[in-house]
């Protein structure tokens, strides 16, 4: 038998080569793979086919065929050749009842017998898999055919080969929805079921590990959790400006409230839910963590809101929240602290050191010393130890304010006294008939009502401090005060009734003002030095004094202490001053300054110590004893002494 070789980039291309080439049909080829090669581009496959050599038959030889799977076997004649045959693979051959395994002569007396081999019986298969919890469930079918083999035809020759071929396949019944659906029933998987899945299964060529049915997992109940509406002290953060600067002082901010605000809301977790795994068992969800809302003073539970009950600072303590209307600070305000900013009392248990600053909407209570700080409140100030270069405010804006109704005052009065200055001008024509009313208003501000000019310029400068809370229209009299005083302002006003509506303005300032103004507060240190005090009521000096340090009070200045030293500076009141020992002997210079109805009173003074009353100023030549500066009825500044 010949081999034959062909090529190409399929077993088919090949086969079908090999089918022209020797007139016969694709069954009927015998070949073997040579080589099956993939490469990124192409294939290539190589086959190798059997030939039967021609053989010369003689017409007195004899023949075989094979027709319809019956072996037809003609005898030789005249001495001729009988035919052979042989069997190949899945052909078991007999003749006369001996088992043949090679070629073998045969006669049409030959009692040939040929046994197919025969598959097993076509079954079907249905596994079902289950993992280890019970919640997922997966199945494979799979399907064996039956293969039934008939004898291959053969042209009428010397000599065939036997050969099988497949005839028929018998297939297992397909597993029907309702033979499936009992299999999952008899393996108690009842819940969860995927009915697309269910489907696929139908397909004859069966599935293979296939999610059939899935549990659903219990969702556990959330925890409930708390939600804070100010910060505590996990939460405090460093502020931050535009340019990502941070302030290390900012820490010490404290949040406060107001009554009915809410420090926390208490969130609900929310309910758990049942799952089930695929056999119906209910699996139960894992509870949450209920929180109970713990209060102690300054607030209520409404709800799941907790709500304060009084303004102040919110605390939240041992499990337990609360409102406290001071704030304490149980050591130094430094850079540990913080700045301290609270609306409330504020109580510090040590010193304020330098470059600190505590802010508060009510009371400053200081055991220790202020040491190059600032502090601001809007209510009293105390402080126990020494205030030295430090800036101290008790009153807040009221501060500002009272600054404000002084130079408003002031500023009427001789806008008032401007009027009459420029009518008896228009009466007599003292300056001229050509001149305008806002040219002789010019004229007098630069020479005889010079101080109009610098209230105006005080007023400026302290509205842009004020609260636009509190002062609302400050921009109207503000741009009046700029556009018609400073610079060539007057020469604005075309008529000089026009001060009066300026005066009008300033009344409604004064009393809206009044009106919003505080009551006054007491600022009470030990002894200043190189520092600023203002209180919008009385600072009191209860210690040994002060010392070149600027002191301002809307109502009083009292120095306690009998041989207390008020040297350098200046000291302001509105209403009175009283001090111990003023300036020194070496002639250090000390103001001492009230207001027209106010009094001044020293147990002792030195020369270069300046008295001022309203508008009048005495400077004291001698050291004297038991001085009282006042105005008399007829506006004289009296200065009554002893000599030393």
């Amino acid at each position: 038998m010949d081999k034959l070789i062909y090529k190409g980039s399929t077993i088919e291309e090949c086969i079908e080569k090999a089918s022209k080439d020797l007139n016969i049909s694709a069954d009927e080829l015998e070949y073997d793979i040579i080589e099956e090669k993939k490469s990124i581009f192409r294939k290539n496959v190589e086959i190798s086919v059997k030939q039967e050599k021609k053989v010369e038959k003689s017409e007195k030889d004899g023949s075989v065929q094979i027709k319809d799977g019956q072996i037809i076997v003609k005898d030789p004649v005249d001495g001729g050749k009988p035919s052979s045959i042989n069997s190949l693979r899945g052909v078991k051959l007999l003749v006369d009842g001996k088992e043949v395994n090679s070629r073998i002569d045969v006669y049409s007396s030959s009692q040939i017998q040929v046994i197919l081999n025969e598959d097993e019986d076509a079954v079907r298969e249905l596994s079902l898999n289950l993992d280890k919890d019970n919640m997922k469930a997966f199945i494979s079918i799979k399907y064996t055919h039956k293969n039934i083999y008939a004898l291959k035809d053969k042209q009428e020759a010397s000599s065939v080969d036997l050969e099988a071929f497949i005839k028929e396949k018998q297939s297992p019944p397909v597993y029907t929805l309702e033979e499936i659906k009992q299999q999952l029933s008899n393996n108690n998987i009842v819940y969860g079921i995927i009915e697309e899945n269910l489907q696929k299964c139908l397909d004859v060529e069966g599935v293979s590990h296939l999610l059939i049915a899935q549990g659903t997992k219990p969702v556990d109940e959330e925890n409930d959790s708390i939600e804070f509406k100010f910060q505590t002290a996990d939460t405090k953060r460093f502020a931050e400006d535009i340019n990502g600067r941070i302030d290390f002082k900012s820490i010490g901010y404290v949040f406060a409230l107001k009554k009915d605000d809410i420090l926390a809301i208490r969130h609900r977790g929310k309910q758990g839910v049942e799952g089930k795994d695929i056999d119906g068992t209910v699996l139960k969800y894992k509870s949450g963590k209920k929180l109970e809302l713990r209060i102690g003073e300054g607030c209520i539970v409404d709800g799941d809101n907790v709500v304060a009950t009084k303004d102040g600072k919110p605390a939240f303590k041992n499990g337990r929240f609360s409102v406290d209307e001071f704030h304490e600070v149980n050591s130094d305000v430094d850079l540990k602290t913080g700045n301290i900013k609270f609306m409330g009392d504020i109580i510090i248990n040590g010193t304020v050191k330098e470059g600190m600053k505590i802010e508060s909407g009510g009371s400053v209570k200081i055991k220790k010393d202020v040491d190059g700080a600032d502090v601001v409140a809007k209510g009293d100030i105390e402080v126990d130890g020494n205030t030295i270069g430090s800036n101290v405010t008790a009153g807040g804006e009221d501060v500002i304010a009272n600054n404000i109704l002084d130079d408003l005052t002031n500023l009427k009065e001789n806008i008032n006294e401007l009027i009459k200055a420029v009518q008896q001008i228009k009466k007599y024509n003292l300056l001229g008939q050509d001149l305008k009313d806002g040219q002789i208003i010019k004229v007098l501000i630069e020479t005889k009502f010079k101080q109009i000019t610098k209230f105006c310029l005080n007023l400026l400068c302290n509205f842009n401090l004020m609260n636009s809370a509190f002062d609302q229209n400050k921009w109207y009299l503000r741009n009046v005060l700029k556009e018609k005083f400073i610079g060539l302002g007057p020469l604005k006003f075309n008529t000089y009734g026009e001060l009066s509506d300026i005066i009008e303005e300033i009344d409604k300032k004064i009393a809206e003002i009044k009106e919003k103004i505080s009551l006054p507060v007491t600022l009470v240190i030990e002894y200043c030095q190189d520092s600023e005090i203002n209180s919008s009521g009385d600072v009191i000096i209860k210690g040994k004094g002060e010392y070149v340090s600027n002191i301002a009070a809307n109502n009083k200045v009292e120095f306690l202490a009998n041989h207390s030293i008020a040297r350098g500076g200046v000291i302001k009141a509105k209403d009175e001053i009283r001090c111990g020992v003023v300036g020194s002997s070496g002639g250090v210079s000390t103001k001492l300054i009230v207001g027209d109805k106010g009094h001044i009173w020293a147990q002792q003074a030195y020369e270069n110590t300046v008295f001022i009353v309203g508008t009048r100023e005495y400077n004291l030549e001698y050291p004297s004893k038991n001085i009282h500066a006042y105005l008399d009825e007829k506006g004289d500044l009296i200065v009554d002494k002893l000599m030393l």
